[in-house]
């Protein structure tokens, strides 16, 4: 969809929505770690024109899908991965017909800002794990998206299992990052949005997109919000072409929309 498209589907959005009232409870907002400032900003200009308050819950995207499922009291739901919004919809907790692709990342591979690390080439006969000592800082592939898409790269270069002793996971993306920073671990795979937040690392490489699953971020409205007129005129504000800019600025590359 071409972008002055989106821009008038946004605009008859916005038209055609039930118009929220302010003082409706605060919205609560489970959003993936990775977009917590972007989600911050947004809402910060959400609320001031609207009124509602926009309380977010950053995490692992399945930490998040796990909380909403037991029965957490959640409006939307972020995530950056699709498997995770897609177990929520085949359980019921997100609305038919309201999950869709906000976004895309990159994955990159992060060093200290001293540490010597040897140019790396994304090759099944190139030696990764002899090319670094210590541990590899990734998010948890159990529940974390960016640890899943990590996983998934080593795979495929035949990385693995060299590897598989020497893997730090954190509980989401952020925490994987903070090892790196800490010197906890001499390499780390994040998104290239966190590696370019921190002032305590430099990026290595990054990895080709081909190595991985895309990385698409997913936008839904959860089943039991409290304040579905609010909950569905924010969903339509991380929508707008306004908020694309923004995440343009941090680095996200914002889709091109359409349902998940």
């Amino acid at each position: 969809m071409k972008p002055k498209s989106i821009a008038i589907l946004s605009f008859v959005l916005a038209l055609a929505l039930p118009r929220p009232t302010a003082g409706e409870p605060a919205l609560n907002v489970f959003a993936a770690a990775s977009t917590s400032e972007i989600v911050a900003e947004a809402a910060r200009e959400f609320t001031r024109r609207t009124g509602i308050a926009v309380r977010l819950n950053p995490a692992s995207s399945g930490s998040l899908a796990r909380q909403i499922a037991a029965g957490a009291p959640a409006d939307l739901f972020l995530s950056a991965s699709s498997e995770w919004s897609d177990w929520l919809l085949e359980r019921g907790e997100l609305r038919p017909g309201s999950v869709r692709k906000l976004m895309r990342n990159r994955l990159v591979v992060v060093a200290g800002l001293e540490a010597a690390v040897p140019t790396i080439r994304f090759s099944p006969d190139y030696a990764f794990a002899a090319s670094f000592r210590g541990r590899l800082s990734v998010g948890d592939p159990a529940h974390v998206p960016a640890g899943r898409y990590a996983a998934e790269a080593l795979k495929t270069f035949g990385w693995d299992r060299a590897l598989a002793d020497r893997l730090l996971p954190a509980q989401d993306v952020r925490g994987a990052l903070l090892m790196v920073e800490l010197g906890q671990c001499d390499l780390g795979i994040v998104y290239a949005t966190d590696a370019a937040l921190s002032r305590k690392v430099r990026i290595v490489a990054t990895v080709p997109e081909t190595a991985h699953p895309p990385i698409v971020y997913t936008l839904g409205i959860c089943r039991d919000t409290r304040s579905p007129d609010a909950a569905t005129a924010f969903w339509s504000h991380l929508q707008t072409t306004e908020v694309a800019t923004l995440l343009g600025r941090h680095g996200f590359v914002p889709s091109a929309g359409g349902e998940e």
